[in-house]
């Protein structure tokens, strides 16, 4: 799981936005502060049992299963991904609304961590 937007922008956290990495096989479960919007970038899985997968191919009137909604409720109890694929890992980005997650690194942040 990782932060892939953050910041604030005059002084206001107006959005925020994570990606989480869930290797082939594993099953893990993510607490978050509110509510997200999600979409499946990548693979196959489940998301609290309910099919979860990014699309090869849309047609015209198909509908998909790549994109859900986490009430603030769902989302601080727990949510549980799981990639039921092989070989390919499943992908998803998560994207908050305005002061969700006040903990969210500061812009630059990257900058200050040291590589060694």
């Amino acid at each position: 799981d990782r932060w892939i937007v953050y910041g604030k922008i005059d002084g206001k956290q107006l959005f925020t936005a994570k990606e989480l990495t869930v290797e082939p096989g594993v099953k893990c479960t993510i607490k978050d502060n509110g509510a997200y919007g999600l979409i499946c970038v990548q693979g196959t899985g489940k998301i609290n049992g309910q099919p979860l997968n990014s699309p090869k191919l849309i047609r015209f009137t198909e509908l998909t299963e790549d994109e859900y909604f986490c009430s603030e409720d769902g989302a601080k109890a727990g949510v549980t991904f799981e990639n039921t694929s092989e070989t390919e890992p499943l992908v998803c980005l998560r994207y908050f609304g305005p002061d969700v997650n006040p903990d969210a690194p500061e812009l630059g942040a990257y900058r200050k961590v040291k590589k060694g």
